[in-house]
């Protein structure tokens, strides 16, 4: 029995691996392509990896992933640190000039 628990266990860990920094750079395009271009929402991109490759990763872990490669939906944090955000230009010229 000892050798089934054993067996069990090991199966387990080979499914809780966190995936290698290597591993991520596999499917970074991926990701990405999924989380920004198809819209998919995080918990999605999630279970579709899991799906498709057994890649299993928690929420935070997928956070910090796309912000270190600067992906981010939400295109006002895109910018570079230090960049500042401005609103376009607004053209006042045709008003007042009737």
């Amino acid at each position: 029995m000892p050798s089934n628990r054993r067996r069990e266990s090991d199966q387990l860990s080979a499914r809780k691996r966190r995936p290698s920094a290597q591993e991520w750079e596999q499917h970074k395009d991926f990701i990405a392509h999924l989380y920004t271009n198809e819209g998919k929402k995080l918990k999605e991109v999630r279970q579709i990896m899991k799906d498709l490759y057994q890649f299993e990763a928690g929420e935070s872990t997928y956070k910090k992933r796309l912000s270190k490669w600067n992906i981010f939906k939400n295109t006002r944090r895109s910018a570079t640190k230090g960049e500042k955000l401005t609103s376009p230009p607004v053209d006042n010229s045709t008003q007042g000039d009737e």
